[in-house]
């Protein structure tokens, strides 16, 4: 563990960073019936986030606050390195030179970005504390890199595993507190059993590898807002927080945390084409196999999103509280890129009715935030479950119809299958 903390440490300054498990070293051992994998060396080079360093602060605001105070991005990129060490304990190099020693085997290549951060407050009741929503939304990418070789190959750079994910929690700090705000997501990052460490270590860390099983690639090519949904969220005050990126990240993490899929990310990043792509740039034509990553055509399924509706109005009132519903649709359409074929095409939408006390009235906005952030995560999970189990009543959850809408859903289901790792 020791040799693990010097490579760690000694690439703390990287925006970007990524682990490289030489494939022959991928032999696997049976023991009491438990296969296990081992490398003979792992390189891991930290975290990056899916802006650049100046924008950083302000796109993340709580978790660049959580990270300081704890000794820094390098605390993190650390954790992440002894989560890899622990599955894949043959040591670390901070060399790429030296996987061409190797001379022969290619490599996987693990890398981790921070995508998108958002807090919620809402006041509990008796107003001395509130209660705190937190999301963390990331990415881990498992690539498969063969380097050029000279009077070789010109090299191949293919992704194995795409995980998007979000971590969310719900906490209760002192009204007004920024230190215990802070205190919740540094718990969020390193601490809850669903931490961004805990997901990461379950998800990624202790997955078995093979490079011959390559998924389908999958993305959210764009998300476009109906002049009528727009409308709403503006009069909502919510257009900060509900916008085309809040929704591409919302429906890919969904897809891959409860369809178990391998999807590429919404938002754009430069971790694996900056600081990544840069510690290979010694070797002869390495940037173009990184290049590849970022073209369309070589993705097998887009997905675009069209926000339809965004709904917010009162269903009556008692003495006490207001009822209001709160409710989205949202138009999913997935093509197939080379063919042009449209797969999938189907409104989904989902309803919920929530009661808000007359005395916090004065707060309308965040718990509209809250609820509608909650409502359109829950319409996608729903949603990725309920195609991937053809089950009836959930279709109908999403509004769906399965006597129409089932052959649709069967094809999508193929699709989404295919993508699975």
């Amino acid at each position: 563990m020791n040799h693990l903390r010097r490579g760690v440490v000694s690439l703390l300054s990287l925006s970007g960073g990524a682990a490289v498990f030489p494939l022959s070293a991928f032999a696997q051992s049976n023991v009491s019936g438990v296969r296990s994998p081992r490398a003979d060396q792992v390189m891991w080079g930290g975290m990056g986030f899916s802006v650049p360093n100046a924008d950083v602060l302000r796109h993340f605001p709580m978790v660049s606050a959580a990270l300081a105070g704890v000794g820094g991005q390098g605390k993190l990129a650390m954790a992440f390195g002894e989560k890899l060490g622990k599955s894949y304990p043959g040591g670390v190099t901070e060399s790429p030179s030296k996987l061409l020693d190797a001379n022969s085997d290619p490599a996987l290549l693990f890398s981790v970005s921070l995508d998108f951060e958002q807090m919620i407050l809402v006041p509990n009741d008796g107003g001395s504390s509130e209660f705190q929503l937190s999301f963390v939304y990331a990415l881990a990418q498992v690539l498969y890199l063969d380097l050029p070789r000279s009077g070789g190959s010109d090299g191949d750079l293919r992704v194995l595993y795409s995980f998007p994910f979000r971590v969310q929690s719900g906490e209760t700090p002192r009204i007004g507190s920024n230190q215990d705000r802070v205190a919740n997501f540094k718990k969020l990052l390193f601490d809850l059993d669903n931490s961004l460490l805990n997901v990461f270590d379950k998800k990624v860390a202790t997955k078995k590898f093979r490079e011959a099983r390559l998924p389908k690639r999958l993305k959210v090519m764009s998300v476009t807002v109906t002049p009528e949904a727009e409308s709403s969220i503006k009069e909502l005050g919510l257009s900060n927080s509900l916008g085309a990126q809040f929704f591409g990240q919302a429906i890919t993490a969904s897809l891959a945390e409860k369809g178990d899929l391998s999807v590429l990310p919404y938002s754009q990043n430069d971790v694996l084409n900056g600081a990544l792509a840069s510690r290979f740039n010694q070797f002869p034509n390495i940037g173009k196999i990184f290049n590849r990553l970022n073209d369309p055509l070589e993705n097998n399924f887009s997905i675009d999103l069209t926000i339809h509706r965004v709904l917010r109005k009162s269903n009556g009132s008692n003495v006490s509280n207001i009822l209001y519903a709160r409710g989205i649709s949202i138009f999913v359409k997935l093509t197939e890129v080379r063919g042009k074929k449209v797969v999938f095409d189907k409104k989904i939408l989902l309803v919920e009715n929530n009661e808000l006390p007359k005395a916090m009235f004065d707060r309308l906005k965040d718990y509209d935030l809250r609820y509608l952030v909650q409502i359109s995560i829950k319409l996608f999970d729903l949603f990725a479950d309920a195609v991937l189990s053809e089950n009836v009543e959930k279709l109908k959850l999403v509004g769906l119809d399965p006597s129409t809408d089932i052959s649709d859903v069967k094809a999508l289901k193929e699709v989404l299958i295919s993508c699975r790792y």
